[in-house]
């Protein structure tokens, strides 16, 4: 956690300090070991992501949320984060001033197993036109459980409103990355203080907190009660008479053939492999993905970054290679499960 709030040569963030304590609390309620930096000099911000490369190599598989708040700036399509003693009074002062933002996440490794989440939080440098670069971040080569979160405020007195997002939803249990990158995208959508600048989602369904569900139980298997055959009351004793035989005759006995309509049921459609799909190929993939749980996006016809995200999630799921491009036997076992 990270939170710069009393800069040496820029305007104060008081609310970058009192965010980081807020998600820094949750967490720690969540038996996460979270390591805190406030007002970090350059040296005690490059300590800090030491020792996070310290806790993330002696846990491999836990997850992780990093929280950065503070001034930041761009150069080149690169975004950089503010130590406290940062003044800069143009874009090349960062490369000597600042700290890359990625080096975060590379602090972290590379670990598939990972669930990680990593936040910026941050405010543009006064002084300085050009952009801050979190964008740059949505273009890395990520672990499957890795998401990157990236949004620009207004400086502001109180914790921001990204803050009044993640909090609330760190403490439930389960929650995943991709649900609360998701979340963020719709509470700050209509927001004028607020730009959502980098949003890439994990490639497979990684919890920061809890597992995912156990499967239902199989429904309980009824035995049939045993058929009672109802018993009638004796008939009465009657006293026969036989009667004169009745000339028998024989008539021929003819039958109706009987057919029975076939039964069929619809079949699984072929869908090609993407190369030679159709517009409508497309939208039935999106639409199986989506009622199977892995697509939430819109149904249009285009594998944009979304759409590959849920077809690596279904290849997870499936033990199949997760390269985000689906085969025409994954097409076909994807649609029978509707």
């Amino acid at each position: 956690m990270i939170g710069n709030a009393t800069y040496t040569g820029l305007p104060a963030l008081p609310g970058c300090s009192m965010s980081a304590h807020s998600i820094a609390a949750v967490l720690n309620a969540q038996a996460f070991n979270v390591i805190s930096r406030f007002d970090p000099s350059a040296g005690q911000l490059n300590s800090a992501i030491d020792a996070l490369n310290a806790a993330a190599s002696a846990s491999p598989n836990a997850p992780v949320v990093v929280y950065v708040c503070g001034y930041a700036a761009g150069l080149n399509d690169r975004a950089f984060v503010l130590p406290i003693s940062a003044a800069p009074q143009r874009a090349s002062d960062v490369l000597s001033q600042g700290i890359l933002a990625k080096t975060f996440i590379n602090a972290v490794g590379a670990s598939d197993g990972r669930a990680a989440l990593f936040i910026y939080d941050v405010v543009p440098t006064p002084g300085l036109s050009e952009p801050i670069g979190l964008a740059s971040l949505q273009n890395l080569d990520l672990p499957s459980g890795v998401g990157v979160l990236g949004v620009t405020e207004a400086a502001a007195d109180g914790p921001t409103p990204l803050v009044g997002v993640i909090v609330p939803r760190l403490k439930v249990n389960p929650v995943t990355v991709s649900a609360l990158i998701e979340a963020a995208g719709k509470d700050l959508s209509g927001l004028r203080t607020t730009t959502l600048e980098a949003r890439k989602m994990p490639a497979m369904m990684a919890y920061l907190v809890g597992a995912p569900p156990p499967p239902p139980p199989p429904p309980p298997v009824i035995a049939p009660a045993p058929r009672v055959e109802p018993v009638s009351p004796p008939l009465p004793a009657v006293a026969m008479v036989p009667a004169a035989p009745a000339p028998v005759t024989t008539a021929p006995v003819t039958t109706a053939p009987v057919t029975t309509a076939p039964v069929t049921t619809g079949p699984v459609p072929n869908v090609p492999d993407e190369n030679h799909m159709t517009d409508a190929d497309r939208r039935t993939v999106q639409t199986a993905l989506t009622k199977v749980g892995y697509y939430d996006g819109r149904i249009d016809g285009i594998f944009g970054s979304e759409t590959r995200a849920a077809i690596r999630r279904y290849q997870h799921e499936v033990n199949a290679p997760m390269t985000g491009i689906i085969t025409p036997e994954q097409s076909r076992a994807l649609l029978s499960r509707q």
